[in-house]
């Protein structure tokens, strides 16, 4: 099995892109949960001047649950990658860097080839 993808430009396109849309949607998401009916923050003295906060209780009260959910959102894709990801066998860094091109900037020889073994010995 392989530990990075043949097309590895695609699969950042592609993560880069969802990467971005999750942020374009997320915020409209959040707002949505957090304050649909638009309330405006009120002007508060605190001890460093004058602050804008939200003090209606429908907005203070589900802020907690979107981070909780933004929590959880978290832990439900980190914990799978504790299990799936792994370094790579020494085998695997040599069949990407010949998947590679040789004169490719991303290829980087870490492990001698199997061919230049067979000249030395």
């Amino acid at each position: 099995s392989e530990w990075n993808p043949r097309k590895s430009g695609a699969a950042n396109g592609i993560m880069g892109f969802f990467m971005g849309m999750s942020g374009l949607v997320g915020s409209v998401m959040c707002s949505s949960v957090i304050n649909p009916f638009n309330k405006e923050p009120e002007p508060v003295n605190t001890t460093s001047g004058e602050e804008m906060l939200f003090l209606d209780d429908y907005v203070v009260n589900h802020t907690k649950n979107i981070w909780l959910a933004w929590a959880g959102t978290v832990a439900i894709m980190f914990l799978p990658g504790i299990f799936i990801l792994r370094p790579p066998t020494p085998e695997e860094v040599c069949t990407q860097d010949d998947i590679l091109s040789g004169d490719s900037f991303e290829s980087v020889e870490l492990l001698p080839r199997s061919k230049q073994l067979d000249q030395i010995t």
